[in-house]
């Protein structure tokens, strides 16, 4: 089994992944991008398809769910980036990202990895926050 987070036993979920971070991030490694496209192991669903977010809501503080405020959230080399670097300072713009489906009685398994600095004015507690968030 890869490396990641594994999450058991959230009953009667409402979903969402939020990703919550002042850094710049990757989601997931190269090689889980190339098992994204080649298709999820029996029994998983693969969430990222490693070539778009047609199946994701963005919504960044500030602005309308659905718009992606300075292309935060973006796919490359099949891999989901969330990065700040076209931001000239951080100002709360926290970024969040929601899977389309609601589910129940799941394994989330999360692969991501840190690149770069913290963008100007990040607080200090979301430092490497890899900002997987679920909602029970």
């Amino acid at each position: 089994m890869k490396k990641g987070i594994r999450l058991l036993r959230c009953a009667a979920m409402s979903w969402a992944i939020v990703l919550l971070t002042c850094s710049s991030f990757v989601l997931p490694l190269d090689s889980f991008a190339e098992d994204a496209v080649a298709g999820p192991e029996p029994g998983w669903i693969a969430l990222f398809n490693g070539k778009d977010l047609n199946d994701w809501t963005i919504k960044v503080k500030g602005c309308p769910a659905g718009e992606n405020y300075k292309d935060t959230f973006r796919v490359e080399d099949g891999v989901l980036k969330v990065a700040y670097d076209r931001y000239e300072a951080f100002e709360d713009r926290f970024g969040h990202i929601f899977y389309k489906d609601k589910f129940s009685k799941y394994k989330l398994r999360v692969e991501y990895r840190f690149v770069g600095e913290q963008v100007k004015g990040g607080a200090g507690w979301a430092l490497r926050n890899n900002g997987v968030m679920l909602h029970c």
